[in-house]
């Protein structure tokens, strides 16, 4: 279920999954939307992406909503990446199965877990420097 979107943002609610919601907020441009559009070369798409240095701050808050929830929020950026990990080995032709490891570690996001006891509304705060996006998954506790 839609609960509300915005240019950088959409609250979900799941179905069938009650005092469950899910809220994306990304930071980015034109530019790098419209790299999904058409073709571009791995060098360009990295060049797009690094060069975008906008911050982006965002506070969202759920009403009426009670009792205890596990927040888990999980981050990925433009300084965190494949992009980042490619770039570093120069862009390869191939890349070899055993330096792929590192690749695990680009493409993971950084994930943090906390409990919340609520009383009426939950406020997040989002900040977002350069191409980006941070998933929360807020579950109530049972």
């Amino acid at each position: 279920e839609l609960i509300k979107w915005g240019r950088n943002f959409v609250i979900l609610r799941p179905e069938g999954t009650e005092g469950t919601y899910l809220i994306a907020v990304y930071n980015y441009s034109d530019e790098i939307s419209q790299l999904c559009s058409r073709e571009a070369s791995i060098h360009e798409t990295y060049d797009i992406i690094n060069n975008y240095h906008d911050e982006l701050d965002i506070s969202i808050t759920l009403k009426n909503i009670f009792g205890e929830y596990i927040v888990t929020r999980s981050s990925l950026n433009s300084f965190r990446s494949v992009f980042g990990f490619l770039s570093k080995l120069d862009f390869p032709e191939t890349l070899n199965l055993s330096d792929s490891v590192p690749l695990y570690y680009y493409a993971t996001p950084d994930t943090d877990v906390h409990t919340e006891t609520v009383d009426k509304t939950l406020s997040l705060r989002f900040s977002i420097k350069g191409a980006g996006i941070q998933i929360v998954n807020i579950e109530r506790k049972k």
